[in-house]
Parts: structure tokens; C-alpha cells; sequence
């Protein structure tokens, strides 16, 4: 695979505006809240509200958030100021069937990469090698005791990753670092041509 074509595809105006908004909600995500996993409420989908396509729900909000849900409300809320601010289609037009599709695939539903299987498929996002990561771009990742985790990169130097995401040691939202998982999949958001 090619990855400097993914780096200069993933490169024009209209993603870095894109870029931002999404950094801009993960701003303005209130800190703490409480991180549950696994979820009590079967049916909470881990974030602070709901994700609605229209008048169809794709994830209910609950008491608490857990990373799946944080970050996938970042990236929808993201895309929601994005088609606001430049009048365009939400998601490029997305369906609700593919907005269903891209929910369980960044869940980890039927596969281990995470927002990259969910982004890419659909073209709203390029794969990119961990080592070229830049903040506002999605991961998931795999430690080695098999734990995972789905963040949103804040930055990847000296083999670290820092992060924003919803975990225990933040007790719900907030950002931190740690050693860089060697499988790790990471996808910069793209606005589809």
C-alpha cells in the first residue's frame, strides 16, 4: 500500500476544515463524567447525547460514556458543524443503512480496526501509518494483554501515543499517553469527493 498517496489524498482545505471541527468538539467535551465499561444499559451507546441521523437515533446517550461512543460522537458532531458551517451533505449524503454499518464497524463489530473499517469502506476517511498519525485522527488499538481501545490522536512520538478518548484513569473523558500498541490502526477523516 502506497501511504504517501493516503498522506497528500487526505491533504486539501476542505479535510483540515474538517480536521478542526472535530478537534473543536473534542474541545468542548466536558471532562469526567464517569467511564462505563462494559455498559450496565445494554442499550447506552457510550456517549454524552444522542446520535441521530435525522429522525432515526443510531446511539442513545446514557449515565456514563465508554470510548467507542466518545469517539465516534466526536467525529459525528464533527461532521454535523462541518455540513452546518459549508452547507453541505451530512457525511456526504450517508444513508441510514450506512450510518448503521459505519456505528457497528467503529464498535468493532466484525472486525479489529475499528473507525479505519468504518471510515474507509464509505470514503470518509484514509488509512494512515501510525508513525504519520496528526491530531484528529481516529485509532483503535489492541495492547497486548487484548484490551483495546478506540481514541482520537492528540499526537505519536518516541513510540507513544497521546490521546483523547474516555477511560478509567480520566474517569470518563479526558486525554493521556501511553506506549503505542503495536497493532494499531489509525484513519484520517475525509470529506468524500
Amino acid at each position: 500500500v502506497d501511504r504517501r498517496w493516503m498522506r497528500e489524498a487526505a491533504a486539501t482545505p476542505a479535510n483540515d476544515l474538517l480536521n478542526s471541527r472535530i478537534r473543536d468538539v473534542a474541545g468542548g467535551l466536558r471532562r469526567g463524567g464517569g467511564y462505563l465499561w462494559p455498559s450496565p444499559d445494554k442499550w447506552a451507546g457510550g456517549t454524552t447525547q444522542d446520535l441521530m441521523l435525522g429522525k432515526d437515533r443510531i446511539l442513545r446517550a446514557g449515565r456514563g460514556t465508554y470510548c467507542c461512543g466518545v469517539t465516534l460522537e466526536t467525529f459525528w458532531r464533527g461532521w454535523l458543524a462541518y455540513a452546518k458551517d459549508y452547507s453541505v451533505p451530512f457525511m456526504g449524503g450517508i444513508t441510514l443503512a450506512q450510518a448503521r454499518e459505519l456505528q457497528r464497524a467503529w464498535f468493532c463489530i466484525g472486525t479489529r480496526k475499528g473507525a479505519l473499517d468504518a471510515l474507509v469502506p464509505p470514503g470518509l476517511g484514509v488509512e494512515v501509518a501510525a508513525a504519520d498519525a496528526r491530531p484528529g485522527d481516529f485509532a483503535q488499538f489492541w495492547r497486548a494483554s487484548g484490551l483495546g481501545h478506540s481514541v482520537m490522536v492528540l499526537g505519536v512520538a518516541q513510540n507513544r501515543i497521546s490521546y483523547f478518548s474516555t477511560q478509567r484513569s480520566t474517569n470518563g473523558i479526558g486525554s493521556t499517553t501511553e506506549p503505542l500498541p503495536a497493532e494499531t490502526y489509525v484513519v484520517r477523516p475525509v470529506v468524500p469527493s
